[in-house]
């Protein structure tokens, strides 16, 4: 059965990160997990099934090697905009209801998120 036509509804999420841009490796793990811990996200974290999983998929998306480092490369020569236009276009996500509490400095407010993304975005608590 193909559902590629149904659009997705995201339940929950957070904003996306203004600039796009993560670090490292570990930096960008910690997005795998609600652990804050440091050593969670260099040492734990790259071994679930869950990131293993995405890194694929993203690499596939991405045309690039299924590494962690290759995505970070792929992401950063992209603009914030760009990689939340292919990603999240690509998905059909059709409505993000987002939860703006989490890392509020470093995300996109409520109505610059809502502007820049090709989807509907509502709050939630």
């Amino acid at each position: 059965m193909d559902l590629a036509t149904v659009p997705i509804l995201d339940q929950h999420c957070h904003a996306l990160l203004r600039d796009g841009a993560v670090a490292d490796a570990t930096a960008y793990a910690r997005f795998f997990t609600e652990s804050d811990d440091a050593k969670m996200h260099a040492r734990h974290v790259p071994e679930t099934v869950f990131y293993r999983w995405a890194i694929r998929e993203l690499a596939a998306v991405l045309a690039c090697a299924p590494t962690t480092e290759a995505v970070l490369a792929a992401r950063g020569g992209m603009s914030a905009d760009a990689l939340a236009q292919r990603l999240l276009g690509g998905a059909n996500i059709a409505v993000l209801l987002v939860e703006h509490g989490y890392l509020t400095d470093e995300t996109w407010p409520p109505a610059e998120l809502a502007a820049r993304l090709p989807c509907r975005v509502m709050p939630i608590l």
